[in-house]
């Protein structure tokens, strides 16, 4: 079958628990527990910039209407060294094939416009980076992106809370408050009902150094498994606001929030690897992958 790149029906989860804020408690969200999706209406075209640290060894390179030079024209330099898609993962060609990977033929596709791939299971997530010339995100490739920090410091609720007064943070802005409707979110007009948006249609849901939607549209699978073989799911979704759409909040597909620090894994009840409908990934890229070399 190949990989959906319109929004099609899937069950959600059982549970949505959005947490919102007290400073938020205007926000309506008691009707995500019953989201359903309309499955005829267009998603919006709604719309950054990570943290500064106020230290120079902190701060994301600088960014312009080009790549830098180190990374493919589609992907941006992160604070560790490796490359980032500017986008979610959408479908290049190919089929999913097996959850477990096997005859994944999908090659995952960066580029503005785009519908996200979803339902997809970490294995094949990763063979369809494989394919594009790349490898699935790590954790920290992801967070530092996200953030703009280094890797010692943008899971660190500790440095967090002494050097920017804030446990969690955003993409945009100056990382450090929460903005509803500036990415795909619960809050957006569309409240979610329409589905995932097309790549870097919310044009100010980006990071100063060009990622997309790495806040909200679709969670993002990491691969950051545990002994187990689970894997973390990062940057919240079209359901979620606050604390589960920034650049620390984690869940699990119950929509538990698990918070700053904590294990999120991807997986059904048994702890199988499944797919899940508001899931997506992307793709990075370092020394080496083809993508990289071929820069």
């Amino acid at each position: 079958m190949l990989a959906v790149v319109s929004w099609v029906a899937c069950d959600l989860p059982a549970k949505q628990n959005i947490e919102v804020h007290p400073s938020d408690a205007g926000l309506d969200t008691s009707a995500a527990e019953d989201a359903a999706f309309d499955l005829t209406a267009s998603p919006p075209m709604d719309a950054a910039l990570p943290l500064d640290a106020n230290a120079s060894d902190s701060a994301a390179p600088d960014s312009s209407s080009d790549a830098p030079p180190d990374c493919p024209s589609e992907m941006v330099l992160t604070p560790t060294g490796s490359c980032i898609d500017r986008y979610e993962a959408a479908s290049g060609g190919g089929t999913t094939g097996a959850s477990d990977g096997s005859n994944t033929t999908l090659i995952a596709s960066s580029l503005p416009g785009q519908w996200p791939l979803m339902a997809v299971t970490p294995l094949q997530a990763k063979k369809a980076c494989q394919n594009a010339g790349k490898h699935l995100c790590i954790k920290d490739e992801w967070g530092t992106a996200c953030t703009g920090l280094l890797v010692s410091q943008w899971d660190d609720i500790n440095w967090l809370t002494a050097n920017l007064g804030v446990s969690v943070t955003y993409p945009y802005d100056d990382g450090t408050q929460f903005i509803a409707d500036r990415c795909n979110d619960w809050t957006a007009s569309n409240h979610g009902d329409n589905g995932p948006a097309q790549g870097g249609s919310f044009v100010d849901c980006v990071t100063k150094t060009g990622v997309y939607d790495i806040a909200n549209n679709l969670y993002e699978i990491v691969d950051t498994p545990d002994e187990s073989g689970r894997y973390f799911i990062e940057g919240g979704s079209l359901f979620t606001v606050i604390l589960d759409s920034s650049c620390q909040g984690e869940r699990d597909p119950s929509g538990t929030l698990l918070g700053t620090e904590t294990w999120g894994y991807y997986h059904d009840s048994q702890g199988n690897q499944t797919s899940w409908s508001a899931l997506g990934f992307r793709c990075c890229a370092s020394a080496g992958d083809p993508a990289f070399q071929n820069r």
